[in-house]
């Protein structure tokens, strides 16, 4: 047996023969997806939109405007995953209200600690996603209970607004008790340098200075201004990077590394910062004003290296051994090293400023001692008091920005309860539930026609037995009673489209009686029992005889004969009263009103193969061949019994009956190569018992034909065929009275 590819037509003849199957199946999936939609649990979630503005802040870099704010606006990746921590959770818990608390960690077993449980069922179902071409974060939350969602929601943005704040207005405070700290230094120090200057010029009698030595004051003053200015600004960096230091501690984040600060291309950056920072101090120093073309030209060069450092904070760095390391530092971490840049510079910056005061202090050294004494006072005296004022500008400053300090988180839109739930969502599931059902559906066809070993059709019978199909016998779809009778085609009841079948199959073996030797003789046989063989050859016969040969039907099979109940004769005598000699030829040789002549079985003998080896079954197929034009013989099934084997070397022809759908592809090749073995005249294969859907697959045009010409399809033939069962109904109850 080789196997075939199978073709589009075999798949499409496969789902008609597994419909039923396919729409099992089907349905099932589909009453599944039903039951699912009406009894799953449903999820609703709530939706809220944030954004984070940057605004310019006041810092307590003295003498400066700028952002130096703690989280940059475009960090949206760690922002999202700081909403994500299990501090922010657990604020968010502890905010909710005990009723909300419960029903979070509600249905979950061995509740211990009731804020971590539900940060944590508030982890697994929150959403947290980027819009995109903006800043703007999407938050959403799914529970059961669409207004607890929209609360759940709604109040971790509250508290993320809170925490926004808090952290801004901690830093603040950080700074307004720093200013504090060096207005009270200075203003002592103010203090002093008054007291020694009136005391100096009192003891002394020296009131002013000439005007060389006004003019070094006022370049010395210039310069312990700068750098009074540049150290303060220092100290303030200083108490900047402790404060954010002890907040990344806090978090267990190691501050020791510098790794940034060692990249070449911002090493490259720092060293320009230096030189023009440098420059900066000597046109000070100059007593050139700030308002200068030169000063504001340099000024621009250093705002633009400095902008050159923060956008290396933006870039991606990967250091050996291949680890990312900005993109795994959080907006503390980067606000930290901002501020180590702006140390650096400053440190250049104080250098310069330094080693001009040594080059003016030289100059000092050659005015006498009072002058150079009342030149230090009054130096003294007004850098303290710029510092002290400047210090009181500060303050006022950081107290506004202070008490109106607003957070950078910005509420688009507040969570509110939906209530059209998510999930499970009806209309994707049942088109789901339906696709999955019908490809299920297809997938079974398949596996049940693979599991299935039975012939379908003709071309499983070619392909098997490699032998011709002779005839296609459609199923009689009429109950089987009185034995068989009804199934005979001199029947009423019979269908039409069998009996053409049955012409079909008379025209095909005259066709192969007119290419060969006669075929005088016929042996019906199948590879298993109930395969319709009896059948088949009672209505092959009465077909040739309606053509006006002379037909007799011998019923050879005497293990299980039905072809006598078919004719409506007896049993006995028959064929072994014959050959037992108990009976002449003429004696057990019926005729039958449509023009057969039946040879029944008779007794049935102990051992038939017996009866059948002796010589008087070859006499009496010779005489009745001498008698009629066809003698036809229904044997037992050939795998069955050996009685079929033997008959079938005294036969023209044999034919084997298969059943569709019953029997099976190694019993109809055990039975071709059991006949091949004892050169048994093969003529073909009747393929019986075929469906309306075979049918309709094999021979479509046959098929509409049958039924538009009133066949067993048609309404007409329906109403005529059930008042022939109702007649012959009357007929047997009128028997048995």
């Amino acid at each position: 047996m080789e196997a075939h590819e199978l073709t589009l037509k075999d798949y499409v003849a496969i789902v008609q023969r597994r419909l039923s199957w396919v729409l099992a199946v089907f349905l099932l999936s589909v009453f599944l997806s039903v039951i699912y939609l009406k009894f799953a649990p449903r999820s609703y979630l709530a939706e809220a939109r944030i954004l984070f503005e940057s605004r310019p802040q006041t810092t307590i870099v003295i003498g400066t405007q700028g952002g130096g704010g703690v989280w940059p606006a475009s960090d949206l990746s760690n922002r999202m995953e700081e909403i994500r921590s299990q501090a922010v959770l657990e604020q968010t818990v502890r905010t909710l209200s005990p009723e909300d608390r419960r029903r979070l960690v509600e249905g979950i077993k061995d509740v211990q600690d009731t804020v971590a449980r539900a940060a944590g069922v508030i982890r697994n179902n929150l959403g947290i996603s980027k819009i995109r071409d903006s800043d703007v974060l999407r938050i959403s939350f799914r529970s059961h209970d669409p207004e607890l969602a929209a609360r759940v929601v709604n109040t971790l943005v509250d508290v993320l607004r809170a925490r926004d704040l808090e952290t801004q207005r901690a830093e603040l405070s950080s700074r307004r008790a720093f200013i504090e700290a060096q207005l009270d230094r200075y203003r002592k120090t103010l203090q002093k340098a008054e007291q020694e200057l009136r005391d100096f010029r009192k003891t002394n009698g020296i009131l002013n200075l000439d005007e060389e030595t006004s003019s070094l004051l006022a370049s010395l003053s210039r310069i312990d201004q700068s750098i009074e200015e540049a150290e303060t600004r220092r100290r303030d960096l200083d108490a900047r990077i402790a404060f954010l230091k002890n907040r990344l501690q806090e978090k267990g984040v190691d501050t020791t590394s510098s790794l940034l600060l060692s990249d070449q291309a911002t090493a490259r950056l720092l060293d320009l910062l230096g030189s023009q920072e440098a420059m900066l101090a000597q046109l000070e120093a100059s007593g050139i004003p700030r308002d200068d073309s030169r000063y504001q030209e340099l000024k621009a060069q250093i705002e633009k290296t400095r902008e050159k450092l923060r956008e290396r904070l933006k870039e991606p760095l990967v250091f050996p051994g291949g680890r990312d390391w900005i993109t795994g530092v959080d907006s503390v971490q980067r606000a930290l090293y901002n501020y180590r840049l702006d140390r650096l510079a400053l440190e250049a910056r104080l250098r310069a400023l330094r080693s001009y005061r040594r080059q003016y202090e030289e100059s000092l050294k050659r005015l006498p001692d009072q002058e150079m004494r009342l030149l230090q006072l009054i130096r003294a005296r007004e850098v303290a008091d710029k510092i002290y004022r400047m210090l009181l500008e500060q303050k006022e400053e950081v107290q506004i920005a202070e008490a109106g300090r607003v957070p950078r988180l910005r509420i688009i839109d507040r969570a509110r309860p939906n209530r059209h739930p998510v999930s499970p969502r009806t209309r994707p599931t049942f088109l789901l539930g339906v696709l999955l059902g019908l490809f299920a559906g297809l997938g079974m066809a398949l596996l049940v026609e693979s599991l299935d070993t039975t012939v379908k059709g003709p071309r499983d019978v070619e392909q098997i037995a490699d032998l011709p199909v002779l005839g296609i016998i459609p199923r009689i779809e009429i109950p089987y009673t009185n034995g068989g009778g009804e199934w005979t085609i001199s029947s009423p009841e019979f269908p039409d489209e069998a009996r053409e079948s049955y012409q079909k199959l008379y025209t095909t073996l005259r066709l192969i009686q007119s290419a060969r030797r006669p075929l005088k003789t016929l042996l019906f046989t199948s590879p298993g029992p109930g395969e319709g063989k009896s059948v088949t050859a009672a209505n092959t016969a009465l077909t040739f005889a309606q053509m006006g040969y002379r037909v007799c039907v011998v019923e050879s099979d005497l293990r299980r004969p039905r072809v006598h109940d078919m004719f409506d004769v007896s049993m006995e005598p028959g064929l072994t009263n014959h050959l037992a000699g108990m009976n002449a030829l003429d004696e057990v040789i019926y005729s039958h009103p449509e023009g057969v002549d039946i040879l029944p079985s008779g007794f049935l003998p102990d051992v038939p193969l017996r009866i059948l080896e002796s010589g008087k079954i070859r006499e009496l197929i010779q005489t009745l061949v001498n008698r009629y034009d066809l003698v036809i013989m229904d044997s037992p099934p050939i795998l069955v019994v050996s009685d079929a084997v033997m008959l079938s070397g005294l036969v023209d022809g044999v034919i084997l009956v298969v059943r569709s759908g019953k029997t099976h592809r190694e019993s109809l090749y055990d039975a071709r190569r059991l006949l091949q073995q004892q050169q048994a005249p093969v003529l073909g294969v009747v393929l019986n018992d075929l469906s309306k859907r075979e049918q309709r697959y094999i021979q479509p045009y046959a098929y509409e034909y049958s039924v538009m010409q009133g066949g067993n399809g048609s309404l007409w033939w329906s109403a005529r065929r059930l008042l022939r069962q109702w007649k012959r109904a009357r007929k047997l109850s009128r028997r048995g009275r």
